[in-house]
């Protein structure tokens, strides 16, 4: 169909796009259609896509099956196309069953704050405060970064925040640190903690 509506009524490629979604084709079949007629790149793709209204999570997984792209390809590509984090941590759980942890390293690489993905893996994945704590960590945030992301994201006290640093395999000189940087001042709990 793509093809005649090309060559025989000269649509272009947002044109066939737009006609193919009104005749209820999948995301992934309107990619394949203008990859293989058009020859559009995947960014180019994901772009119609979303003029078109499809999904985070449907463009996404017409990139990874019609253009083999990896995770982190699609990631970025959503964020060129001002996907929020939450979106785009949906997309690869859902289309590439990324973890949690996983989610999280790809969005720290996209330049994502530190804020910003505590809030992702708390909404997205459900993590707690603790868990949210322990991916942080694993992924190379100082307890510095991890205490003013759940501070700022859970509203947590500093005492809180100094147990869930200690579980997280944080130093007592980072937490110490970490909660002085932050909160101005240590309270006497801390000579409890360790």
């Amino acid at each position: 169909i793509a093809g005649a509506l090309q060559s025989v009524y000269q649509q272009s490629a947002n044109q066939v796009a737009s006609i193919l979604q009104g005749l209820n084709y999948s995301a992934n079949q309107v990619a394949g259609a203008l990859q293989s007629v058009y020859q559009q790149s995947a960014n180019q793709v994901a772009s119609i896509l979303q003029g078109l209204n499809y999904s985070a999570n449907q463009i996404a997984g017409a990139l990874q099956s019609v253009y083999q792209q990896s995770a982190n390809q699609v990631a970025s590509i959503l964020q060129g196309l001002n996907y929020s984090a939450n979106q785009i941590a949906g997309a690869l759980q859902s289309v590439y069953q990324q973890s949690a942890n996983q989610v999280a390293s790809i969005l720290q690489g996209l330049n994502y704050s530190v804020d910003t993905i505590a809030r992702t893996l708390s909404s997205v994945f459900g993590q707690t405060a603790q868990g949210v704590a322990n991916i942080l960590q694993s992924i190379g945030y100082t307890a510095s970064q991890v205490t003013s992301a759940l501070s700022n994201v859970f509203g947590l006290a500093q005492q809180t925040i100094g147990n869930i640093l200690k579980a997280a395999g944080y130093t007592a000189s980072e937490i110490s640190s970490a909660i002085q940087g932050f909160f101005g001042t240590v309270g006497s709990w801390f000579k409890n903690l360790f």
